[in-house]
C-alpha cells in the first residue's frame, strides 16, 4: 500500500471543485483531477493500517487515498502480444511462450494487484471472449478487494 509514515509526511491535499458558474452547464465532473505526482503522494499517505473495508462507504479513517484500487487502468488494443517495453515491462509481469501476459485462471498476474483480459493475456480472440474475460477479471477483482462480490 502507501508508506507508514506517508500520513505524517505529507500533508492532505484534497481535489478543487470547478467554478459553480462552468459546473451548471454541463454534466462534467465537479472536480478539477489532480496530476499524477499529486495522487502519488497522496496515495502514499496511506498506512496500511489494517482496518477492514478501508474502501467501504465510511473510507479510509484518515480520510486518504485508497492507493491499490486508485492507481491505474489499462486497456490494449491491437493484433499482437501487447508492448513488453512500456508499463508491463517496468512492472515485470510475467509473459507466456507467445509474449502475452500470463495469468492464473481468475485473470492475476505474476505482480499483486495487477490484472489481465481479454487479447493481453490471450492473443487475438473474438470481443465476446474477451468482454468474459474481462467480466471475471472484474469479479475477482471485486474480491480480492471486498472479500466477497455480487459480480457472477
Amino acid at each position: 500500500m502507501g508508506k507508514e509514515t506517508g500520513f505524517i509526511e505529507f500533508e492532505r491535499e484534497n481535489q478543487s471543485k470547478r467554478p459553480v458558474e462552468e459546473r451548471i452547464k454541463d454534466f462534467n465532473q465537479i472536480y478539477i483531477p489532480m496530476n499524477y505526482e499529486k495522487v502519488k503522494i497522496q496515495a502514499a499517505r496511506c498506512m496500511d493500517c489494517g482496518v477492514p473495508f478501508c474502501t467501504s462507504e465510511y473510507g479510509c479513517p484518515l480520510g486518504n487515498a485508497a492507493p491499490e484500487i486508485n492507481d491505474l487502468a489499462l486497456f490494449a488494443l491491437g493484433f499482437l502480444h501487447p508492448e513488453h517495453e512500456t508499463l508491463l515491462g517496468d512492472l515485470g509481469v510475467e509473459l507466456d511462450e507467445r509474449g502475452n501476459v500470463k495469468t492464473d485462471e481468475f485473470k492475476r498476474t505474476s505482480v499483486k494487484g495487477v490484472y489481465a483480459a481479454g487479447d493481453m493475456r490471450s492473443g487475438q480472440s473474438l470481443v465476446c471472449k474477451a468482454i468474459s474475460d474481462g467480466r471475471k477479471a472484474a469479479r475477482t477483482i471485486d474480491l480480492d478487494i471486498m472479500s466477497q462480490t455480487n459480480l457472477r
